[in-house]
């Protein structure tokens, strides 16, 4: 079932990212012979208009493919075979099912999208990241109207425990009252985290209440407590004093408030700036090694963490949605030869120069950039078979 739901998931955004291209494209005029979902074998296939729309094997992504984009046949290094070259060279140009409309297309210059001017190529290229950024924006606002959010209790109730910190290992769990730290009594959470901040030594002694069969006992645990670890502060305000505290890994219980409409837009907003900064810091930190580059998940990690969200609400599914699309969108806008941002980059370049890129240099750029993609991918997959061998 993990499996399906996160193949759900991904091909909606696939879906959302590849329409970016595909509406903008369509606005400009530029010939669009085929909108597909998933790579390799075709599954499903209709033509629409001009268009051949696809599902295919592989659902791991998607493209849009459009006349007149292989800068080669634009810029008059390469002709374009016809049906006739096709059977003599043993070496077809398109698809078996583009039919000779799409052919034609294909070979009508004024519909090229590399003829296109350079700000109409530039946003057809960056819809496809902007689409996933609008979709995780209107999610977001979705979420905060109909399920509301997440605000703590200034009670000591522990909401959540996170784990391989002290107080997952000494027992405590979510809905747990803290009774007393060090034989003091907290009234509110900022208790909690001050008593636990000013231990000797960090050991901390914890009196909890806890429902069990209908009826509460109380519990003592021993623990001694710990800063973040050199990860966590990476992605954490490393100025703020706050998260060099010492910690037992407990965050405070919650209640769900629902948004007026008017303010959820801000909600929204605050969320993808919020994602956008703790995946910067990431990226930072496996850079400058503060973070281990064990931590990227690949198509095996999105399965598994997928499979365990969606068992928590749909509205924790729509979450985890927010943050892959915000993904999708990050990842894509890096200049990284072959992705969007890549492209993004050369046109920048082409508008600067008056000229587009030599193509001797994009043929490079890209042979880099799927080499870059490959070993992210291999690395990325090996890591989650690492996990799922040895967890």
């Amino acid at each position: 079932m993990g499996i399906i739901t996160a193949v759900i998931v991904l091909g909606i955004l696939v879906i959302v990212h590849e329409f970016g291209h595909f509406i903008v494209a369509k606005m400009f005029k530029v010939g669009v012979l085929e909108y597909s979902i998933g790579f390799g074998k075709k599954i499903w296939q209709k033509k629409k208009g001009e268009t051949w729309y696809s599902l295919r094997a592989i659902p791991l992504g998607g493209y849009v493919s459009m006349a007149g984009e292989d800068p080669h046949t634009v810029y008059g290094e390469e002709e374009i075979n016809s049906k006739e070259d096709n059977k003599e060279d043993n070496a077809p140009k398109y698809p078996k099912f583009y039919d000779e409309e799409s052919i034609k297309l294909s070979k009508n210059e004024s519909r090229w999208f590399l003829n296109k001017p350079v700000w109409q190529k530039f946003l057809i290229v960056f819809a496809g990241p902007f689409f996933n950024i609008l979709f995780a924006f209107l999610v977001g606002i979705a979420i905060v109207c109909f399920w509301g959010v997440d605000v703590p209790l200034n009670k000591p109730i522990v909401g959540d425990v996170v784990p391989d910190y002290p107080a997952a290992k000494a027992g405590i769990k979510a809905d747990d009252r803290i009774v007393s730290i060090n034989g003091v009594k907290p009234k509110t959470w900022s208790d909690v985290a001050r008593f636990i901040a000013k231990s000797q030594d960090g050991k901390v002694n914890v009196a909890i209440r806890r429902k069990v069969d209908d009826r509460f006992i109380t519990k003592n645990v021993s623990l001694v407590a710990t800063e973040d670890s050199a990860e966590m502060k990476a992605i954490s305000n490393s100025n703020n004093k706050s998260s060099e505290r010492l910690k037992i890994g407990i965050v405070a219980a919650s209640q769900t408030k629902k948004v007026p409409l008017i303010h959820a837009p801000l909600y929204s907003l605050s969320k993808l700036i919020g994602i956008t900064v703790l995946t910067y810091r990431g990226f930072k930190g496996i850079i400058n090694g503060a973070i281990s580059a064990k931590h990227i998940g690949g198509p095996i990690e999105i399965v598994n963490v997928t499979s365990k969200v969606s068992k928590k609400g749909f509205n924790k599914l729509l979450d985890l949605m927010i943050f892959i699309s915000m993904s999708l969108a990050i990842m894509n806008l890096l200049p990284i030869p072959i992705l969007d941002g890549g492209h993004l980059m050369f046109f920048t370049i082409e508008f600067l120069i008056r000229r587009p890129v030599p193509l001797k240099v994009q043929a490079l750029a890209g042979q880099l950039g799927m080499f870059i993609l490959f070993s992210l991918m291999i690395f990325a997959t090996g890591n989650d078979l690492f996990r799922l061998f040895h967890n």
